[in-house]
């Protein structure tokens, strides 16, 4: 199987471009309230001593087991040699033992233009999570807090900087955030981040106005 060289993506490369969507993702839910944004741990650590090293070490598992399906089953990152992209603009990769294998996304390979076209899923992630939310009382409780601050999951999203400082000045949150880094380390213990296809977004079709007749 040729490799493009030009669309080559060593381990290194992937680590970096993958540790970056890891901590700007997350999940959200309203019924049950569910807050468990790795997006808003990464901003929120800084500020508390050792945070974020504790922090660091829940985004290395995340990465290494990063899982990807390919056609011979599962495979973590920490396997991989390199990545590259095909004549046929299927994503590979290449493990360290030399297998070659096409990545598959919904059970067929994959097809991207380049990595900005793929994502780190937390599908998984979140099916455990509300299968067994009574297993993580410190990232529900801490979905409480945000709740009784007003603060939407929205802007969770959309302004995580500005409600990272309200986080931080919440004394449970300041208090408790170990434990609340603790319960993601457990939940990635029984579940992981998946490499999958970037949805695309349907181009909306422009109707051609009509002459305005008189």
């Amino acid at each position: 199987m040729d490799k493009i060289a030009a669309d080559m993506y060593p381990l290194n490369e992937l680590r970096e471009e993958f540790s970056h969507r890891i901590r700007t993702t997350g999940f959200t839910d309203s019924y049950p309230n569910i807050v468990v944004s790795f997006k808003l741990f990464s901003n929120i650590v800084p500020s508390i001593d050792n945070a974020s090293q504790h922090f660091s070490e829940v985004i290395e598992k995340a990465l290494s087991e990063l899982s990807i399906y390919c056609t011979d089953g599962k495979h973590q990152l920490q396997e991989v040699d390199y990545m590259f992209f095909d004549d046929n603009r299927q994503c590979v990769i290449v493990l360290n033992n030399g297998n070659a294998l096409t990545v598959l996304n919904a059970d067929i390979p994959m097809e991207a233009e380049s990595l900005d076209d793929i994502i780190v899923s937390t599908s998984a992630l979140k099916d455990y999570y509300l299968n067994n939310q009574n297993d993580f009382p410190f990232l529900s409780a801490m979905a409480s807090e945000i709740d009784n601050m007003g603060i939407t999951h929205s802007e969770i999203s959309q302004h995580t900087t500005t409600v990272a400082q309200k986080c931080i000045t919440n004394d449970w949150i300041k208090d408790n955030i170990y434990h609340c880094i603790d319960e993601l380390q457990q939940l990635l213990c029984h579940a992981s981040f998946i490499l999958k296809k970037r949805k695309q977004t349907k181009k909306r079709s422009i109707i051609p106005r009509q002459p305005i007749k008189y």
